[in-house]
């Protein structure tokens, strides 16, 4: 199945990039290291974008835009529009409270159902009621409240699998 080795894949490139760049930061430079890694592995499937954008409207007007970090689409013939296979949201920071919510409403949007919520620093704690399971891909179980601190200094990725896809 994809989603398997794809986080295999992403846990192994994630660590090898934290090995190389470490946790100084800032995001952009572990997305452009990221994307660079993915195309390696990835370019005869999958179209990975950076910074796509999520235009927010209201009543038919257009308010704002998200922008999703890194999002990979299924190389397809023609002109079909299909969801992204996985969204990459980065972080390298203390996660906050709203990281999960983030990405959550990201996959909502794009009708995702892989989201990767990836940490190069330190984790904390999560809410318990966004609309995705979250799996730790290291042991594959599903998270529960609260997560515990992790040692600082290490990449920490999150599985999001959606309720609704």
């Amino acid at each position: 199945m994809f989603i398997n080795s794809f986080q295999t894949n992403l846990k192994r490139v994630c660590n090898e990039i934290y090995r190389n760049i470490g946790g100084t930061g800032p995001e952009k430079i572990y997305q452009n290291a990221l994307c660079f890694e993915l195309n390696q592995l990835y370019k005869n499937e999958y179209d990975i974008y950076k910074e796509e954008v999520i235009p927010l409207f209201y009543k038919d007007k257009k308010v704002s835009v998200n922008r999703l970090d890194l999002s990979l689409y299924p190389k397809i013939d023609g002109d079909i529009n299909v969801p992204p296979a996985v969204i990459l949201e980065l972080k390298w920071t203390y996660q906050s409270k709203l990281d999960p919510w983030q990405l959550s409403n990201y996959m909502k949007l794009k009708n995702c159902k892989y989201g990767f919520l990836i940490n190069f620093e330190k984790l904390g704690s999560y809410p318990t009621n966004f609309c995705a399971q979250v799996y730790d891909i290291e042991t594959n179980e599903k998270i529960t409240y609260p997560v515990p601190d992790q040692k600082y200094g290490s990449v920490k990725i999150l599985r999001f699998e959606s309720l609704k896809v």
